[in-house]
């Protein structure tokens, strides 16, 4: 767990690695009327994991802050520096197997996919922005 994928989840467990992720989508907001952003991430297939996970999602926790690191290997520059995109005030959203994106290509993710939720401030569009490329959810990764 952790450090082995070029998109990792850092600020979930206070002590423990980042989580993977290996696919990550922006949910559609087709109509520009929901309140927050919904990000989706497949993260590795791990039963213990997705158990805490399960457990962080009944308290209804919200986090100060969440980063999603993206590695070197995703730029388009040269480099070796991994890049940070920070989220404020996120909760968790959903954890389940087997999700289905919303955007094309429409296969069906295969093990544990968590989807954090956080609203639409100036500091979260940013970053949702600078991570996607779009507030709208239309482009995929």
């Amino acid at each position: 767990m952790g450090w082995e994928s070029q998109r990792v989840l850092e600020g979930i467990f206070q002590f423990g690695a980042p989580l993977n992720i290996w696919k990550m989508e922006l949910d559609l907001d087709r109509y520009g009327d929901r309140p927050n952003f919904v990000i989706h991430m497949q993260i590795d297939d791990d039963e213990s994991v997705a158990n805490q996970l399960n457990h962080k999602i009944r308290s209804d926790q919200k986090w100060p802050r969440l980063i999603i690191m993206e590695g070197p290997q995703n730029r388009s520059i040269s480099t070796t520096n991994w890049r940070e995109w920070v989220f404020y005030q996120p909760y968790l959203y959903s954890l389940q197997k087997s999700y289905g994106p919303s955007q094309y290509p429409y296969d069906v993710w295969k093990g544990w996919t968590l989807g954090i939720a956080l609203d639409k401030s100036a500091a979260n569009k940013t970053s949702v922005r600078g991570l996607f490329g779009t507030e709208t959810g239309k482009q995929f990764f």
